[in-house]
C-alpha cells in the first residue's frame, strides 16, 4: 500500500485559531462569490470514493513517486496525486483546511486566482517531492521507494499565500493577529511531518515556499488593479518548476 505524505492540514483542528474569525476578517480584501473552492472539494471527494470503490488500485496508479515520475516519464502523477487521498480521515482534514483557506482567497481574489494558485503551488509541491529524492539518492534505491498522495502540498501553498497577503497589510493589528495564527498552524504543522514518519514534508515545503510568491504577486495585483504581478509571481513559479524538472532530469540520467 502506498505510504502516503502530505497530511499536515489534519493537525489544523486542533490548533487554536478560529476559521469564522479569519474569513471575516479577510473580507476587507473585496468579497466575490466562491465557486471554486467547493469545486476542487467536490474532485476531491470523487476522487476518493471511485479510488475506493477500486479497491484503491486508483491511487496507485496516480501517486507521485521519484521514479515513476523521472525513469518511466508518468509526469501526469504531479497533478493527479495532489487529488487522491489516503483514508477518509486524511481526506476530511484537507478539504476542512481547503475549504477554511480557499474560501477566503477566492472572495479575496476570484475563483480563477484561487485555481492558478492551488495547481501551481500543488505541482510545485509534488514535484519537489518527487526531485530532492532523485537528486539525494541513487536510482536503484528510487525503484521501491514510497509514493505520495494528497492535496495539503497545494493547501499550504494557499497559506502562504494567505500569509503574503495579510503580511502586506502588517499594519493592521487583525492582519498581525491572523498573520500570526496561521504561522503558528504551518509551524506545527511542519514540526510534525518532521518528526511523524509517512508525512511528506518536502511537499509542504514546496507548497508553502512557492505560495508566498504566489501570493505577493496575486495580492498585489488585485490591490493594484494591474495584471504584472500576478503574471510575475506566477512566472516566477513555473520557472522554478521547470528547473527542478531540469535538475532532475539532469541528475537521473548521470546517475
Amino acid at each position: 500500500m502506498v505510504d502516503v505524505g502530505q497530511r499536515c492540514p489534519e493537525c489544523i483542528s486542533r490548533t487554536a485559531v478560529r476559521p469564522v474569525t479569519v474569513r471575516s476578517r479577510a473580507r476587507v480584501f473585496v468579497p466575490k462569490p466562491a465557486n471554486a473552492t467547493p469545486t476542487l472539494i467536490g474532485i476531491c471527494v470523487g476522487v476518493f470514493l471511485l479510488d475506493a470503490l477500486s479497491g484503491h488500485r486508483l491511487a496507485t496508479l496516480g501517486m507521485s513517486q521519484p521514479y515513476l515520475v523521472y525513469g518511466l516519464g508518468e509526469w501526469w502523477r504531479v497533478v493527479t496525486a495532489i487529488f487522491f487521498h489516503a483514508g477518509l480521515l486524511h481526506l476530511l482534514f484537507n478539504m476542512y483546511a481547503l475549504y477554511v483557506v480557499g474560501s477566503i482567497l477566492e472572495e479575496a481574489w476570484g475563483a480563477t486566482k484561487l485555481l492558478a494558485a492551488f495547481l501551481l503551488t500543488g505541482i510545485f509541491a509534488s514535484l519537489l517531492s518527487a526531485t530532492v529524492p532523485i537528486l539525494a539518492r541513487p536510482v536503484s534505491a528510487l525503484m521501491h521507494a514510497a509514493g505520495s498522495v494528497g492535496a495539503s502540498g497545494a493547501i499550504f501553498g494557499l497559506f502562504g499565500a494567505l500569509g503574503a497577503a495579510l503580511y502586506r497589510r502588517r499594519r493592521s493589528p487583525w492582519a498581525r493577529a491572523n498573520l500570526a495564527q496561521i504561522g503558528l498552524i504551518v509551524a506545527i504543522n511542519l514540526f510534525i511531518g518532521f518528526v511523524v514518519p509517512g508525512i511528506d514534508n518536502l511537499a509542504h515545503l514546496g507548497g508553502l515556499v512557492s505560495g508566498l510568491a504566489i501570493g505577493a504577486g496575486f495580492d498585489a495585483s488585485t490591490s493594484q488593479q494591474s495584471s504584472y504581478p500576478a503574471i510575475a509571481s506566477a512566472s516566477v513559479v513555473i520557472a522554478a518548476t521547470v528547473a527542478l524538472v531540469l535538475a532532475g532530469r539532469l541528475s537521473f540520467g548521470g546517475s
